[in-house]
C-alpha cells in the first residue's frame, strides 16, 4: 500500500549524469541509494525504517561540485528536527552542502482509531566534504507526532529535538508533513 505502508521492503538506486554545455563545471555523476522496509508485529504497530547514502564525483578536468548540487540534509524529508537544509552551517549561520550523504531514520507508528496516528522517530544524518562548516558532521534527532489519515494520505504534525544541540541552536523544529516521508 503506497498510502500506508505496513509490511515490504522497496529500494531505489539511481545514477544521474550531468554534463556540462559551455563549461566542465557540471560535469559529475550522482549515485542515491534508498531503501525502506516496514514490518507490523502487531495490527495496530508498524515498524517503518529508511536508509538512504549518496555521493557525487565529478569527471574529466572538472575537480569541483556546483554548491547548489551538493547533498543538503534537515528537514522534513530527512532529519527531522533541523531547518530545511540545515543540518550543518557555516559560521554565517548558511547552509552548508556535502559531497557524500548519509541518513536513516527509524519510525514507531501506532494507530489509535479513527484514523490518527501517533509516532515517534529517531532520525541520523551526516555530510561529509563540505567546505567552510561548523560543528559535528553527524547529527541526530528524536521526536513525536501526531497524523491524520484522510483518503488521499496522512497529514500530520512531527516535532524532532536534536540530541547534540550546539550553541546559539534551537532545541528543535515542528514540522509540517502531507503524505508519509517515507
Amino acid at each position: 500500500d503506497f498510502i500506508r505502508p505496513r509490511s515490504g521492503v522497496l529500494g531505489q538506486f539511481r545514477v544521474d549524469v550531468s554534463k556540462g554545455l559551455t563549461n566542465q563545471l557540471d560535469d559529475f555523476l550522482k549515485y542515491e541509494l534508498d531503501l525502506r522496509t516496514y514490518l507490523t508485529p502487531f495490527q495496530r504497530l508498524t515498524f517503518a525504517w529508511r536508509g538512504f547514502a549518496g555521493h557525487l564525483d565529478p569527471y574529466g578536468t572538472n575537480t569541483d561540485v556546483p554548491k547548489d548540487q551538493l547533498f543538503f540534509l534537515g528537514g522534513t524529508n530527512d532529519v527531522r528536527g533541523f531547518r530545511e537544509n540545515l543540518l550543518l552551517k557555516n559560521s554565517d549561520g548558511d547552509a552548508v552542502g556535502g559531497r557524500n550523504a548519509m541518513f536513516t531514520s527509524l519510525e514507531a507508528r501506532f494507530a489509535l482509531g479513527g484514523n490518527f496516528e501517533l509516532t515517534s522517530f529517531y532520525d541520523l544524518g551526516s555530510l561529509q566534504d563540505e567546505d567552510n562548516r561548523s560543528g559535528d558532521p553527524v547529527r541526530s534527532a528524536v521526536g513525536l507526532g501526531l497524523r491524520y489519515h484522510t483518503p488521499i494520505g496522512p497529514i500530520g504534525l512531527l516535532y524532532g529535538h536534536k540530541l547534540s544541540r550546539e550553541s546559539g541552536e534551537d532545541a528543535g523544529r515542528l514540522h509540517f508533513s502531507i503524505g508519509y516521508t517515507f
